[in-house]
């Protein structure tokens, strides 16, 4: 009798491609730091000038202005000079600045769904009036989307990402996240090995060593961003093996919420990062439609893309000024 040999684990040469392609990586490298982040919720929700800036996010003087040096020259803020002696600028959101209004609506709304400690009035749709909840549409059937209904190809266009990058990242300090119920999105996106894990969930790749062999990975620091992400409820962990025990980690109802973000920064990144501006570093198939398609960001409400100058807060402040 001839017994069948255990099939070995898929290979994710695919996967490690994918994610070296996608834009992703490289806007996670630009605003992936949980303090830029920060500076970036407060300047869209108005708030310009270094002192405000520094009471509202509670961070040293010398780190914030490192921030926003950092947010200048890569061409995403500019400084307004409102006083000359002494000199004092504001910060203000230049045109590609100002393009992250996607990434952070989806922000915004994964924060008030799922964060404990939300802070600032919501934000309203202009064009139907109620209160904002940014969702993901299909450009070509303008029905909802969500990461279980995509499929991905790489794009002759692509360029580098994670692939070149991820062994030079030094391994920081997570923030502490209890049990998850006060987390924020820069507690996740803010860590560069969180999104990294993160982003590898979306792709499928769901066990340790075939995260860790997929983008090389140290072990103590993927158990330990696993870990993090176990704890807040981004992912769940179920044994797929019990002698010795193995298990693996599947996205969350939590977790699956972050798919509209990764998106967001995709498309961004597409703009103003690629090597061929306006490019698609992966290509995306809406599989319900059969569409290669460019997701658009909707008003969950009443369906239509959400544009800039589409936005207020409760209290009527314009949202995402120059």
């Amino acid at each position: 009798m001839t017994v069948a040999k255990k099939k070995p684990s898929p290979p994710f040469t695919e996967v490690r491609r994918l994610i070296k392609s996608s834009s992703v990586t490289r806007v996670i490298d630009l605003i992936g730091d949980r303090s830029i982040l920060r500076v970036l919720q407060e300047v869209f929700a108005g708030s310009h000038r270094f002192e405000s800036l520094q009471k509202s996010i509670g961070i040293a003087r010398n780190t914030l202005a490192n921030r926003l040096l950092q947010l200048v020259n890569h061409r995403i803020l500019r400084r307004v000079e409102y006083q000359n002696n002494p000199p004092r600028s504001e910060y203000h959101l230049t045109e590609r600045g100002r393009e992250l209004y996607g990434v952070m609506l989806h922000i915004d709304t994964w924060e008030r769904r799922w964060s404990g400690d939300m802070a600032g009035p919501p934000l309203i749709h202009t064009l139907c009036g109620h209160r904002l909840e940014a969702g993901l549409a299909c450009g070509k059937c303008r029905k909802p989307i969500s990461a279980h209904d995509m499929t991905y190809l790489d794009s002759p266009s692509s360029g580098h990402g994670v692939a070149q990058r991820v062994h030079k990242r030094r391994a920081r300090g997570l923030h502490p996240a209890d049990d998850g119920t006060s987390l924020n999105v820069a507690d996740v996106l803010g860590d560069w090995w969180s999104s990294l894990v993160l982003s590898l969930t979306f792709f499928g790749v769901r066990r340790f060593k075939d995260m860790q062999e997929t983008v090389g990975i140290a072990p103590n620091i993927l158990s330990s961003r696993l870990a993090h992400l176990t704890a807040c409820g981004i992912l769940g962990r179920r044994a797929y093996q019990e002698m010795p025990p193995r298990y693996e980690y599947r996205l969350t109802e939590k977790g699956l919420d972050f798919y509209p973000q990764n998106i967001a920064m995709m498309i961004w990144g597409d703009r103003w990062l690629s090597a061929k501006k306006g490019f698609a570093s992966l290509i995306l198939k809406h599989k319900p439609c059969g569409a290669i398609i460019v997701p658009r960001t909707v008003c969950r409400s009443c369906g239509k893309e959400i544009t800039l100058g589409d936005v207020r807060t409760e209290t009527g402040v314009p949202w995402a000024m120059p």
